[in-house]
C-alpha cells in the first residue's frame, strides 16, 4: 500500500490457484510469503487438498502436505519453519520436508502457535497452551 492507501491485488492470476480461504499468511526471513488455506468450510472439502501455499510477488505454489491435514493457523518461526495448526495437531514445514505431531493433539487441536523470545514454542489447544523447550 503505498502513501495514497492504494491496494495491489495478487489474485488467481498471480498466485497460479484460486484461494478459498486463506488463513493467515507469515513472511520468512528471504521475504517469501507463506498462507494457510482452510477448506473446512467449502462444500468441496478434501483434505488431501493443498494446506499451504507460498508466493514471492511473481511465482505462487500450492505446498500440499504428504497426509491429509487441514490448516487452520500458520506460524513461520525464526528459523523459517512454517508451523501450521490442525484439528488434529501440527505439522511443521521446512524447504521441502514435513514433520508431524497428530498424536499428542489428537483429542485437542492446535488453534494457534507462538514463539517465545528464547525460541520455545507454545501450542494454543483444545484443553491449555502447551510450552515445547527448544
Amino acid at each position: 500500500m503505498d502513501k495514497q492507501g492504494n491496494w495491489e491485488l495478487f489474485s488467481t492470476a498471480q498466485l497460479g490457484f484460486t484461494p478459498y480461504s486463506i488463513t493467515n499468511l507469515q513472511i520468512v526471513s528471504s521475504g517469501k510469503v507463506f498462507g494457510g488455506i482452510d477448506y473446512s468450510l467449502s462444500c468441496t472439502y478434501d483434505p488431501t487438498r493443498p494446506s499451504l501455499f507460498a508466493f514471492d510477488e511473481s511465482v505462487g505454489q500450492e505446498i500440499t502436505a504428504d497426509r491429509p491435514f487441514n490448516t487452520n493457523f500458520i506460524f513461520a518461526d525464526r528459523s523459517d519453519h512454517i508451523w501450521c495448526a490442525g484439528g488434529s495437531g501440527y505439522g511443521v514445514y521446512e524447504n521441502g520436508n514435513w514433520t508431524w505431531d497428530e498424536e499428542t493433539f489428537k483429542e485437542t487441536g492446535v488453534f494457534t502457535i507462538a514463539e517465545a523470545p528464547n525460541g520455545d514454542i507454545w501450542l494454543g489447544t483444545g484443553d491449555g497452551v502447551y510450552v515445547m523447550d527448544r
